[in-house]
């Protein structure tokens, strides 16, 4: 009888392992989403003009996935919250904006927080001059109109669901706040002055939580 061979040991991965290896997926799936999102606009070759710095600075800045939490002294069973967040979540996957005027070419809430809006902040900056820039004009030309659709898009999302959610419960009147932050600007946290790219103070500063936050935050009301 043929002996079963013993598992090895799994090995052991440190934390910074862990995190390096975690950044590195993040990295991946951010740039992955803006070649696909290049390919909309025209083709994947759009990609490869916009510049190495620009593209590490467009994910510095990226959106984070929205958060959906309980106001501070909010009265949601964990079930309700859970079910509240997750409903507000979802909808993001299925609500679309427009790539390109009149293309068919869409992307999701979500993804235009995390990609879409980023490469517009860039794109629309007169100081990042680079060539072939001139192709991303139909990109950008519904910046604005993007802006307003994903804004109203996503307060119609929580007041819908949060009006749904006083149906069902019948004991609380649901509302909800809408806030974006990027939390090393908002500490205030200073650029470093010197032009040493590799210097400590630079490699600290990079390291920063620059992405934009997007919170909604659930409250109640007891209904008589």
């Amino acid at each position: 009888m043929a002996k079963k061979k013993r598992a090895g040991k799994k090995k052991y991965v440190s934390p910074a392992e862990q995190q390096r290896l975690q950044e590195a997926q993040y990295k991946k799936l951010f740039f992955d989403k803006l070649r696909h999102l290049c390919l909309q606009i025209g083709d994947v070759s759009l990609y490869s003009l916009i510049p190495p710095a620009e593209r590490d600075l467009m994910y510095r800045f990226r959106g984070a996935p929205l958060k959906v939490a309980a106001a501070s002294g909010a009265k949601i069973p964990k079930r309700m919250m859970d079910a509240l967040a997750q409903t507000i979540k979802s909808q993001q996957l299925f609500m679309e904006l427009e790539v390109v005027k009149d293309s068919g070419k869409m992307m999701t809430f979500a993804d235009y927080f995390l990609v879409g809006h980023p490469l517009e902040h860039m794109l629309s900056k007169e100081e990042i001059i680079f060539p072939g820039k001139e192709r991303f004009d139909d990109y950008v030309a519904l910046r604005e109109e993007r802006l307003n659709i994903y804004g109203s898009g996503l307060e119609g999302i929580c007041n819908a669901v949060c009006w749904v959610f006083d149906d069902l419960e019948k004991k609380y009147l649901y509302t909800y706040t809408l806030d974006v932050i990027v939390p090393a600007l908002d500490r205030g946290i200073p650029m470093p002055q010197n032009e040493d790219y590799s210097s400590k103070e630079w490699m600290a500063f990079v390291k920063q939580d620059f992405r934009m936050h997007h919170k909604a935050t659930i409250g109640t009301y007891p209904l008589e």
